[in-house]
């Protein structure tokens, strides 16, 4: 159980971090290579790093269900998620169909 709870630890740290870098992007997003230096960000690239911290916030709900005391952690991830679908939604109007 240990091994699952720091597994889930490192994947909370790296979603959170992946979210502030998106939130960074869109944040300075100025169109495609518009930035002083022609290096911002793609608008494709937008989604698809929404779509990599998606991925990685999967494994803890399932990994630590019957642990004791898992509630809290639980409600961490949910909120993180609600934070991950909100990243995804302010993103639809740039995903390609």
């Amino acid at each position: 159980m240990a091994r699952h709870l720091k597994i889930c630890e490192l994947g909370y740290d790296a979603t959170a971090s992946m979210l502030n870098l998106c939130g960074a992007f869109m944040k300075n997003y100025e169109g495609d290579n518009m930035s002083e230096y022609n290096d911002g960000p793609h608008s494709s690239e937008l989604p698809v790093c929404v779509d990599e911290v998606n991925r990685v916030s999967d494994y803890c709900a399932f990994a630590l269900f019957d642990m004791l005391g898992v509630e809290a952690l639980i409600k961490e991830n949910d909120e993180l998620q609600k934070l991950i679908d909100l990243n995804m939604a302010l993103l639809s109007p740039y995903r390609d169909s």
